[in-house]
């Protein structure tokens, strides 16, 4: 069980990780 979450919560991290990278790399873009 404790695995199953772990992972969970390492997903949610690296999707906001991944997501904050993109609107960054759109930011740099723009400018």
């Amino acid at each position: 069980m404790v695995d199953s979450d772990h992972r969970q919560t390492i997903e949610e991290l690296s999707l906001k990780i991944g997501c904050s990278m993109v609107t960054v790399q759109d930011h740099f873009r723009c400018i």
